[in-house]
């Protein structure tokens, strides 16, 4: 969902502030992406469905203030992994907002 909703961004008013732009390229894009079928694997982790966004992460945020993995530290040598299922739109927005 990451690469469509930047590409989307791109298309919204450049007058927008871009907090703006990408929160409503987030939800635009919601509603057009369809969750994929994938399955991760790892020492830790075993996790197989239909996922919206998966990011491995070794800071705690991306974009504008997306918060995927708010325990990361960069020097720590560890990847956190956050996995959006399909879930539904409030739900999805809440969970990246945590921090």
């Amino acid at each position: 969902m990451g690469p469509a909703t930047v590409q989307r961004m791109e298309t919204l008013a450049k007058w927008l502030p871009a907090g703006t732009r990408y929160l409503l390229a987030i939800i635009q894009t919601f509603f057009s992406h369809t969750p994929e079928q994938i399955e991760l694997k790892s020492q830790t982790l075993n996790w197989k469905g239909k996922a919206r966004v998966v990011a491995v992460a070794n800071g705690q945020s991306f974009g504008h203030k997306i918060y995927v993995a708010p325990d990361a530290t960069p020097d720590d040598g560890l990847f956190e992994t956050f996995v959006a299922a399909d879930v539904p739109l409030f739900k999805f927005l809440l969970y990246l907002q945590k921090n």
